[in-house]
């Protein structure tokens, strides 16, 4: 158990190290298997809907400030990854990697950021290429280069061009 938590949200390995989450609790660390934790909310939201291990760094997926990347050189806190975001992605509920592209979906609007190869700017886009008031990503994952959605509204999508578009099925 994790004190400080009165729940685990999401949790994940990362370089040895396993990171967990509570909602509205922040982001906490053990270097020991899980003996003991230390809180690493520094320059993070505590509110965390998903973390991704991309491009050998960690990411987050926060509801109210966007996306935040682990400082790769200590590993004990956080530095905002939302440039090019506006207000309309500071809840993003889910975050996935291909290995070209980020790609995380917000809590409406059908709106989805994508992180183009190559690029530290994000793209705001729309996964039925136009606004959907009742359409959020609630989870998405990838296998072998292709991303699923799958919608609050029920249906679910997929990208088979690195969440450039996205096809419902």
């Amino acid at each position: 158990p994790i004190a400080q938590l009165p729940f685990v949200d999401i949790i994940i390995v990362f370089k040895n190290d396993l990171y967990a989450s509570s909602f509205n609790r922040g982001v906490f660390k053990s270097q020991d298997g899980g003996a003991t934790w230390q809180n690493i909310v520094a320059g993070i939201t505590p509110s965390i809907s998903d973390f991704v291990e991309w491009k050998d760094n960690l990411y987050a997926a926060t509801e109210g400030n966007a996306i935040f990347k682990l400082d790769p050189i200590n590993r004990n806190s956080w530095i905002s990854f939302s440039n090019g975001l506006s207000d309309f992605s500071i809840n993003v509920t889910t975050i996935a990697g291909t290995s070209t592209t980020l790609v995380a979906g917000t809590l409406s609007n059908g709106l989805y950021d994508y992180l183009a190869p190559g690029s530290n700017v994000w793209e705001e886009r729309l996964l039925n290429g136009q606004i959907s008031p009742n359409e959020r990503g609630d989870d998405m994952v990838t296998a072998h280069d292709t991303l699923f959605l799958a919608g609050s509204s029920g249906r679910f999508y997929i990208s088979t061009n690195n969440g450039f578009t996205w096809t419902r099925f």
